[in-house]
């Protein structure tokens, strides 16, 4: 090795400019883990402002909104069912997330209660808009109570790490209905201690 002047670098000059690469990632090791390890989900959507960055189905109501002057509804009525895809809702760091929402489900002519053979609302998270899904919570004729008020669950869950979205898909049963959606609320504990693995495949 030649410097600019012709000279050899000596092996303190070699050790020093070793050291500091080793520093400088050293450093970037650690700012990338610490970021990692502050991720988080906290997230939340009351639909004011309309449905925004989600997706599918769905669209802004001022008629019998749960709560505030806006709620998101999709009419269903046929096999096709319902799908409503949110946003990126943060980075999960693999712990807890307790979720809440409101909802209900009223006919589409006159506005009353629809009973508990509608069908059934799966609520799903995944790593993408896309999928795939992964259900952590089902209304259905065991759940579901009949009104024309909002009713509200909380279900929680423990995703890996990584990004999250939500998916509400309904499965069309029996009757034409106004199934709404509102205050969707999310928030994640700390990670777990040790993280175990996911998405693993086996072969002979």
């Amino acid at each position: 090795i030649k410097l600019s002047n012709g000279e050899s670098p000596s092996k303190i000059n070699i050790k020093k400019i070793m050291k500091k690469f080793l520093q400088t990632v050293v450093t970037i090791i650690c700012i990338v883990l610490t970021t990692s390890l502050n991720a988080q989900i906290s997230y939340s959507d009351d639909f004011e402002g309309g449905i925004g960055l989600w997706s599918g189905t769905y669209s802004t109501t001022a008629i019998d909104p749960c709560a505030g002057s806006q709620s998101i509804r999709d009419n269903i009525y046929t096999a096709a069912g319902g799908e409503l895809i949110s946003p990126l809702t943060g980075v999960s760091n693999a712990g807890t997330v307790s979720m809440s929402f409101e909802y209900k489900i009223i006919d589409w002519t006159g506005g009353g209660a629809t009973p508990a053979t509608f069908g059934s609302t799966e609520v799903q998270y995944g790593s993408s808009s896309t999928g795939p899904w992964t259900t952590v919570f089902t209304i259905d004729g065991g759940n579901h109570v009949p009104s024309t008020s909002c009713a509200s669950f909380s279900p929680s869950f423990n995703p890996g790490s990584g990004d999250l979205y939500l998916r509400f898909f309904t499965t069309y049963g029996t009757g034409d209905y106004y199934f709404y959606v509102d205050n969707v609320v999310m928030s994640q504990g700390a990670p777990p201690s040790c993280v175990g693995p996911s998405a693993l495949n086996a072969s002979n």
